[in-house]
């Protein structure tokens, strides 16, 4: 599948503890000195984003659509909504250990904006992802019951499916977004949800409809293929190759088969500028300490 955001993989430090360095804070972010005659950024800076195109494929996978749950060979596609839209957005932290004094005493980690080449952040990122659903017959022995052979079930409008990656990335300034986003191979974006979809068919023939379900979704970014434009207003596309891990299950309301799939495709998301969140937040030193101590052990 192809998406679209840039980034550069860096010693990453675990998901719950780059998560755990949002702590809120009802006092804005106060930072009056220079660093390098230059007057530091203010932290928190996050960027809204959006997906506006999704083609992610798998052809002729068994899935538990047959008489009696039994599996036929079918081709899947996954695209975006064509009426609700998928937003999301990147929240981005300092993280340069020369930045841990300033950090212990309470205050923002002292780091100017824009970066520069080599300095490290941590990433907080997610979409609520809408998307479509079809799933077409191509099983030549096999149909799904009640429909002609080759025929499509379309499942349109679904989510929002939540995907989230948290990790920790080196700046690069020869690529789009300075290199923040989106997240390396090594942290993709995964979706615990659970959406339930009725597929109008008794497959097991107890008297009851059943239904297709999707629970899991990873969404790893690939590092082949990427391309990027930069619109009239500074808007970034960026494009590349992905691949999407889904978990679900065909049931009638009790019992489940449960399945898995893999689909890849392109993907192509856009973004603008990082700019400083309203009310921002504070590092935990505490946090930032364990961060930094893990960091230098891995490094």
């Amino acid at each position: 599948m192809r998406f679209s955001f840039i980034r550069q993989a860096l010693p990453s430090a675990s998901p719950w503890l780059a998560a755990g360095l949002i702590a809120t804070s009802t006092a804005p972010n106060a930072l009056a000195s220079v660093v390098n005659g230059e007057k530091p950024g203010l932290w928190p800076r996050t960027m809204d984003a959006g997906l506006v195109d999704l083609d992610l494929n798998v052809a002729g996978v068994p899935l538990p659509l047959a008489q009696n749950w039994g599996p036929i060979l079918v081709d899947v596609h996954i695209g975006l909504s064509t009426s609700l839209a998928t937003t999301g957005q990147a929240t981005i932290y300092p993280a340069n250990q020369d930045s841990l004094p300033n950090a212990l005493n309470g205050g923002f980690p002292q780091q100017s904006w824009p970066p520069q080449q080599g300095d490290m952040f941590f990433v907080d990122s997610f979409f609520d992802v809408f998307f479509d659903i079809t799933v077409t017959d191509v099983d030549p022995g096999v149909d799904i019951p009640g429909m002609a052979d080759g025929a499509a079930l379309i499942f349109a409008n679904n989510g929002p499916a939540h995907m989230a990656s948290n990790y920790g990335v080196q700046a690069d300034l020869s690529l789009p977004h300075y290199g923040l986003v989106p997240p390396p191979e090594a942290n993709p974006y995964i979706g615990h949800f659970k959406i339930e979809i009725p597929l109008g068919a008794d497959l097991n023939g107890n008297g009851e409809n059943d239904e297709i379900g999707f629970t899991v979704v990873t969404h790893t970014v690939g590092a082949e293929n990427r391309t990027w434009i930069e619109g009239p207003d500074g808007t970034i596309y960026d494009t590349f190759d992905s691949t999407a891990v889904l978990e679900g299950f065909i049931r009638d309301e009790s019992v489940d088969p449960p399945f898995t799939i893999t689909l890849t495709g392109p993907t192509t998301a856009s973004g603008g500028p990082f700019i400083p969140e309203p009310g921002a937040y504070s590092l935990i030193a505490g946090l930032v300490l364990a961060v930094f101590a893990i960091w230098r052990r891995r490094c």
